[in-house]
C-alpha cells in the first residue's frame, strides 16, 4: 500500500499528531510522586530516582522501548538516562557524556544547556560521568562512566537521606535497574543496598489511573488502530499469507508515525488455537478463520484489539455458533463491569469478571475451550502495572477478551476490546471496529 492510496482511503490519518500530554502533566506526575512518598512516610529525606533503559546494540539501532516508569514521568526516549527528584521540587536529569560520538548515529541528542532542560521540561541536566566516547552504555559501568552520579548518590547517603526507587522484591520487573543499582552499590556507592526504599507500589498506583491526556492519547491509537485492523481484513483472501497481512498492519502503522506495541499475532486455522503465535508464515486456507491479535502505542498509549474474521469472507454454520458465543461473552462481562468488580480475583467470583466469563461459557459447553485469563490492565504497557487483587476503579483501563480454542477443529477465536472504566460501567475505546458476524464478513468482502 503505498502512500498515495493510503490517504485516499484513510485520509484523516495523515495529518501530524501532537502529543495530548503535555510537559506541564509530567511534572504534575513528578510532584505526585513525590508527595505520595512523603504522605505514605516511607521515608523523613530522601531523593526519587528514576533509571531508563539502555541501548545496548551498537548496530542495529531499532527504536529505544524505554522503561515504561521513566517514560511515564518525563516522556523522554533518550537511553542510559537516570531522573532525580528531589522532595524540594527540583528535577535534575542524568545523561551520558557521549554527545560528540552519539551526535553523528542518532538525531536524538541531548546537552547539558538550559535550553535542552527547558524542552524537555527539567530544572537541570547534568552529564553522568566523563566522556566515554561510546555510544552504547550497559547496566555494568565503569566509575569514569558514572562519576558524577556515584559522587552524588554517596553524598545523599553519607548525609543519611534514602534512594527512593523501584526496586520491588519480585523476581520480574525492573531487571536492568535492579542490575545497574547492585552493580553501583557492590562496587562504587558504600551502603547502597541499605539505602534503596522501594517505592513500585505508589507508582503502579498512579499509572492505573489515567489522566485525561492519556486517554486522548489512547483515543488516537484506537482510531489508528481501527483503520490498521481494517486494512488488513480487506487484504484476507485464500492463498495469501499470514505475512502478508502482517505488513499491512505495519505499514499502516507506520504510515501513521505510531510503533507497534507488540509483535502482531495473525494465525490462521489450526495456528488460531497457538494464543502467542508470532511466526506469521503460513497460506491462508479457505474455510479457516483467521485470528488477528494486533496494536500499537501512541507516546506509549497502547492498543491491544483482537478480531477473528473467516478466510473466505463467510462463517460457517459452526464458526458462527462458536463465534456467537464468545461474542455475547465479551458483551455480557462489558455490561456488568464497574468500579468494585475485579479484572481476576477468585477470592471474590461473584464479582470477579474472570470467573463470572468461565461460568457464562460453561452454559454453553464450550469453557474447557477458554484456556486463558478474561483480561489484563492496559496503559502505557500492553500488559500494564496493576495489583489484581484490588478492584476496578474509574480511570482504569483493562481487556475484554473472550476465546475458545478447538486444535481438534482447527478452530480459534478471540475477540479483545480495551475498556475505560467510568463511575457506572465502562466505556469501550475499541467500539468502532465492527466485530458481529455481519459487520465482519462484510468488511472481509470489502478490497483494496
Amino acid at each position: 500500500m503505498n502512500k498515495l492510496v493510503f490517504a485516499l482511503i484513510f485520509p484523516s490519518m495523515l495529518f501530524a499528531y501532537e502529543s495530548s500530554i503535555s510537559l506541564q502533566e509530567y511534572k504534575e506526575r513528578r510532584t505526585e510522586l513525590c508527595h505520595k512518598v512523603q504522605q505514605e512516610g516511607r521515608v523523613k529525606s530522601g531523593v526519587i530516582v528514576l533509571i531508563a533503559n539502555f541501548d545496548d546494540d551498537v548496530d542495529s539501532r531499532y527504536p529505544i522501548v524505554q522503561e515504561r516508569n521513566f517514560y511515564y514521568y518525563t516522556g523522554v526516549e533518550l537511553p542510559g538516562a537516570v531522573l532525580v527528584l528531589e522532595f524540594s521540587g527540583k528535577t535534575t536529569l542524568y545523561i551520558q557524556n557521549n554527545s560528540s560520538v552519539y551526535q553523528h548515529f542518532t538525531e536524538h541528542c541531548f546537552d547539558t544547556s538550559k535550553a535542552c532542560a527547558e524542552r524537555i521540561g527539567v530544572d537541570e541536566i547534568k552529564y553522568l560521568g566523563e566522556d566515554t566516547n561510546i555510544r552504547c552504555m550497559s547496566p555494568f559501568v565503569s566509575v569514569g562512566e558514572y562519576g558524577n552520579f556515584i559522587v552524588f548518590l554517596q553524598k545523599q547517603i553519607n548525609q543519611g537521606k534514602k534512594i527512593v526507587t523501584g526496586y520491588p522484591l519480585k523476581k520480574t520487573g525492573y531487571v536492568l535497574q535492579k542490575c545497574l543499582l547492585n552493580h553501583l552499590s557492590k562496587n562504587f556507592v558504600y551502603n547502597l543496598d541499605q539505602a534503596i526504599v522501594d517505592c513500585s507500589d505508589l507508582i503502579i498506583s498512579m499509572r492505573l489511573c489515567k489522566t485525561d491526556g492519556e486517554i486522548q492519547c489512547m483515543r488516537h491509537a484506537h482510531e489508528i488502530s481501527e483503520q490498521a485492523h481494517r486494512a488488513l481484513a480487506q487484504a484476507v483472501l485464500p492463498g495469501k499469507n499470514e505475512g502478508d497481512l502482517d505488513g499491512v498492519f505495519r505499514t499502516v502503522c507506520k504510515l501513521a508515525g505510531t510503533e507497534l506495541s507488540y509483535p502482531p499475532i495473525i494465525a490462521s486455522g489450526k495456528n488460531g488455537t497457538i494464543l502467542h503465535y508470532n511466526t506469521n508464515d503460513q497460506p491462508l486456507v479457505a474455510g479457516d478463520l483467521i485470528v488477528v491479535d494486533a496494536g500499537l502505542h501512541v507516546d506509549y498509549g497502547c492498543t491491544d484489539i483482537t478480531r477473528t474474521y473467516p478466510v473466505s469472507g463467510r462463517f460457517t454454520a459452526r464458526q458462527k455458533k462458536l463465534y456467537q458465543y464468545v461474542l455475547d461473552c465479551q458483551t455480557y462481562i462489558a455490561s456488568i463491569a464497574k468500579p468494585g468488580m475485579y479484572v481476576k480475583n477468585p477470592k471474590h467470583p461473584d464479582k470477579c469478571l474472570n470467573t463470572l466469563a468461565h461460568k457464562f461459557l460453561a452454559e454453553y459447553g464450550v469453557d474447557q475451550y477458554f484456556s486463558h485469563s478474561l483480561g489484563h490492565y492496559l496503559g502505557t504497557d500492553v500488559h500494564d502495572v496493576g495489583d489484581y487483587s484490588q478492584p476496578l476503579a474509574v480511570g482504569n483501563v483493562f481487556t475484554i477478551e473472550p476465546g475458545v480454542y478447538i486444535a481438534d477443529e482447527s478452530v480459534g477465536i478471540r475477540i479483545e476490546d480495551n475498556y475505560l472504566v467510568t463511575e457506572d460501567g465502562v466505556t469501550c475505546l475499541s467500539e468502532s471496529l465492527p466485530k458481529s458476524i455481519e459487520a465482519i464478513e462484510e468488511m472481509v468482502s470489502v478490497k483494496i
